[in-house]
C-alpha cells in the first residue's frame, strides 16, 4: 500500500505485541545452484518483554510464517477461529485477532 519494505511498529497500551508487515516484492533468491526470482515479504514483531518472552514471540512469528506459506492449511486450521473473531468483532470493534500457537 505504501511501498515500504519493512518498519518497526509501535506498541500501543494495552497491547503486548504488534506485527508489522512490509510490501511484497520480487527478489533474486538462490535455489540450489540457480538464481530465481521469488516474491518476498518482511514481517517484524515488537513485543513488550514484561508480557511476552522473546521465545514466545519467535514461536508466534514461526507460526505466522507457516500459515502464510501454506494458505490452504491456514484456512483449514484457522477458519473457525477467524469466523469466531469476525462475529466477536461485529459486537466489539475494538477487539484484535489473537492467533494461538498450535503447539
Amino acid at each position: 500500500m505504501f511501498d515500504i519494505d519493512h518498519f518497526t511498529a509501535v506498541i500501543n497500551p494495552p497491547e503486548s505485541g504488534i506485527v508489522a508487515i512490509g510490501s511484497i516484492a520480487a527478489q533474486a533468491v538462490a535455489e540450489g545452484d540457480r538464481v530465481v526470482v521469488r516474491r518476498r515479504m518482511r514481517a517484524t514483531m515488537s513485543c513488550d518483554h514484561r508480557v511476552i518472552d522473546g521465545a514466545t514471540g519467535a514461536a508466534y512469528m514461526r507460526t505466522l510464517k507457516q500459515m502464510l506459506e501454506n494458505r490452504w492449511q491456514c484456512c483449514c486450521n484457522c477458519g473457525l477461529r477467524i469466523a469466531d473473531w469476525c462475529e466477536a468483532h461485529r459486537e466489539n470493534p475494538q477487539s484484535t485477532i489473537r492467533i494461538r500457537n498450535p503447539q
